[in-house]
């Protein structure tokens, strides 16, 4: 739990820096009086810190799906360890399945990556068009617009679609909305609360 949470604010702090960097670096480009003092101009700065900008897109991309194929090997050796030392029963696998619920990663995963990758294949792309071309930007300027502005409504269609799905698949996320919105008083027993249920009316049942 430790490294997740270190994964996660590591990657909100490179988020902040990059962040920075990109609004930094047009500031300096676009507004007058930072202008004259930096002398930036789109086919020097600018057009530098797109590149680095892409090139942090291209390898969060890449670093995100690796880690989660690595985090599947990880679990699956992890559950087979577990297997040698504890008898393989139905219940067993049940409890696992609960513990390491890979299929919501999954879900989560697949929609960066599908939504994702139409970005990340436009910016190689341009990277390779634009090669030492300081201009190819100013040049393709409204045609770049059009292909980045459809991007980005993908983009924001995965932010409406993340939700969703998991508002559909965490029993936690739809207790926390229900409630919010008054729809559910009562609160929902989660997965292990039911199977500690049954168990107990299994037990009644056989002393009766």
């Amino acid at each position: 739990m430790k490294s997740c949470i270190y994964l996660v604010v590591t990657s909100w702090i490179i988020f902040f820096i990059v962040l920075s960097y990109a609004l930094g670096v047009t500031a300096l480009t676009r507004i007058p009086s930072l202008h004259e003092w930096s002398q930036c101009k789109v086919e020097t700065c600018l057009r530098m810190m797109y590149r680095i900008r892409n090139l942090f897109v291209i390898i969060i991309y890449c670093f995100t799906i690796i880690c989660f194929i690595l985090t599947v090997i990880y679990v699956h050796r992890a559950k087979k360890f577990v297997q040698n030392f504890q008898q393989s029963t139905k219940q067993q696998q049940k409890t696992i399945r609960l513990r390491f619920p890979l299929w919501k990663l999954a879900l989560n995963v697949a929609t960066f990556a599908i939504f994702n990758l139409p970005y990340v294949v436009i910016i190689i792309t341009f990277i390779i068009l634009a090669g030492n071309d300081k201009c190819f930007s100013l040049k393709n300027y409204p045609t770049m617009m059009q292909i980045f502005g459809t991007i980005r409504l993908g983009l924001l269609a995965r932010i409406i679609v993340d939700p969703i799905i998991s508002f559909f698949t965490d029993i936690q996320i739809q207790k926390s909305v229900l409630s919010m919105f008054g729809f559910r008083n009562h609160p929902i027993p989660s997965p292990s609360t039911k199977r500690v249920l049954k168990e107990t009316i299994e037990e009644n049942s056989s002393e009766l």
